[in-house]
């Protein structure tokens, strides 16, 4: 929807806590388009409470 794709999940790290997860991801679009999808995910996950829109 947003031209994010996820392209790798996985850790850098083994037996860390709390355990870290690392994403790559590439996009297109303008650099507010691309924040505002990455934004718009966290909200989604519940990793993010901010509402505001990004300037």
């Amino acid at each position: 929807k947003n031209k994010i794709n996820i392209v790798a999940i996985h850790q850098h790290m083994t037996h860390e806590e709390p355990r870290i997860m690392f994403f790559h991801y590439w996009g297109r679009g303008s650099a507010k388009d691309l924040a505002n999808a990455v934004k718009g995910g966290f909200l989604i996950g519940g990793l993010l409470k901010v509402t505001s829109p990004l300037p």
